[in-house]
């Protein structure tokens, strides 16, 4: 079974699946960049707290609500709400890690 454009439904469903795995993408990216600039104003463990928080209703909301409100489109807005969340974490990662261990044990160049 095929369309007029003549892709197979296989086809459809890659293209598809592209499409949701590039707008997680661009919301991770959004979302890590927002994290810095929150993390500016609110300092890191509020914005951590949001972050985590924020992911915790967005996974929630996903695997109790896809599909209810707009059908098959709602994973167009959902599933990127969820990769801002959970992915904004990693903003703070490269700042928040290196202040866990000492000098010392910190890669160098020698």
């Amino acid at each position: 079974m095929s369309s007029t454009s003549g892709e197979t439904a296989p086809a459809r469903a890659a293209t598809a699946a592209a499409a949701r795995t590039g707008l997680v993408i661009v919301a991770a990216l959004v979302g890590i960049y927002m994290f810095s600039h929150v993390s500016q104003y609110l300092g890191r463990r509020p914005t951590f707290a949001i972050c985590l928080i924020g992911a915790m209703f967005a996974t929630m909301n996903v695997f109790w609500n896809l599909g209810k409100f707009n059908g098959v489109y709602d994973i167009f807005w959902m599933v990127p709400l969820m990769g801002f969340f959970q992915l904004s974490i990693f903003g703070g990662y490269a700042v928040y890690f290196p202040e866990l261990f000492p000098t010392r044990l910190q890669s160098r160049r020698d």
